[in-house]
């Protein structure tokens, strides 16, 4: 509305003063004047566009690289159209989780037995899913896993960034780091279908865990190109965080940075200084965000972030390479719709391999 209301304005005002100019005149001296009258006019509308423009240009929608997916039970089966947003690349949570496998049966486990999971919509879990599918007694029991195949044919996971063996509850997972990773190091296959370019740990990193030497020795064991993810539970600051992550990280592991505005840990702004303070000890193509695409829901738990919160926290992350959390449950087509309708920047590919 702003660029409709000021340009019949200032149009308006040109068009008085042009025709006060015409009839005071006369012969190539008024001729000359009206084009330096029209001259400086356009340059007022010009200056005058850019003016009202600006807010707009500072709120434009970076390419997301990709979205985040976080199987359980009830989220089996991703659909969206998250490559009308620039997604190209898969960033799978896990495939296995608290013992329940997402991954097509293996000849080592006779009881196993598959079947393909339902289209429900996907359901935050607010309580963790059963462990496992397997009955108490180990007879066999079917339990449903992704369509591998139709997920690797999808336009937003060209490339995928595979999960490994991980737990519900981060206390448990740290608690068992050292054997998440063992297990992960057996289980790392690509489902069929899929093209995996990466694999991510699922325990999450901060500075308030004192990382074991026996947890960084276990990493050395997981495939490459790896990926973890930290965030900053306690706000320590992007500095701390780096050092928090120059005492442990392995030189050739990347990091997945948590921003921390769903849950209103931090503003976006400062979400930057810590993405920017990484990137300078780190390199570029070790650090990549995961946007929170949700925010706090005043009946209670969490609702997808809206299309005003969703641009105002992307625009603080031009240029870097942004992941949408969670993919299934909160960027929905509607909001993808209302996403598409806002302006977009055009900024280089964000597809970059990790440091070697």
């Amino acid at each position: 509305m702003g660029l409709r209301h000021g340009g019949p304005r200032s149009g308006h005002v040109g068009h008085m003063t042009v025709v006060h100019s015409v009839h005071n005149m006369t012969g190539k001296k008024k001729a000359g004047r009206l084009h330096l009258v029209v001259l400086g006019l356009l340059s007022m509308v010009a200056l005058a566009l850019t003016m009202q423009t600006r807010p707009i240009a500072d709120r434009l929608i970076p390419p997301i690289a990709g979205i985040v997916w976080q199987p359980h039970d009830h989220n089996l089966e991703p659909h969206g159209n998250w490559h009308q947003l620039g997604a190209y690349q898969l960033l799978v949570q896990w495939t296995e989780v608290d013992g329940r496998s997402f991954l097509p049966c293996t000849s080592s486990d006779p009881h196993c037995l598959t079947q393909p999971a339902t289209t429900a919509p996907p359901v935050p879990p607010e309580t963790p899913p059963p462990a496992s599918a397997a009955g108490s007694d180990g007879a066999d029991k079917f339990r449903s896993i992704p369509d591998w195949p139709r997920i690797g044919s999808e336009p937003w996971a060209q490339d995928v960034i595979m999960g490994l063996v991980g737990r519900f509850q981060e206390s448990d997972a740290r608690k068992d780091a050292v054997a998440l990773a063992q297990a992960s190091a057996v289980s790392a296959i690509a489902p069929p279908g899929v093209n995996v370019v990466g694999w991510y740990f699922p325990v999450e990193f901060d500075p308030t865990w004192d990382v074991a030497p026996s947890v960084i020795d276990a990493l050395a064991s997981l495939p490459r190109p790896l990926w973890v993810s930290v965030y900053d539970r306690t706000n320590l600051g992007p500095e701390q965080l780096v050092l928090h992550l120059q005492r442990w990280l392995p030189p050739d592991v990347g990091v997945f940075w948590q921003d921390g505005v769903g849950v209103h840990a931090r503003d976006a702004k400062t979400s930057a200084q810590y993405i920017h303070a990484m990137i300078e000890h780190l390199g570029h193509s070790r650090v990549r965000v995961i946007a929170e695409a949700f925010r706090p829901d005043v009946a209670g738990g969490f609702r997808s972030a809206n299309v005003a919160e969703l641009t105002e926290q992307l625009a603080h992350y031009k240029g870097l390479s942004i992941y949408l959390f969670e993919g299934p449950t909160y960027i929905t087509p509607e909001l993808i719709s209302e996403l598409m309708s806002q302006p977009k920047v055009r900024t280089p590919s964000s597809r970059q391999g990790l440091a070697e």
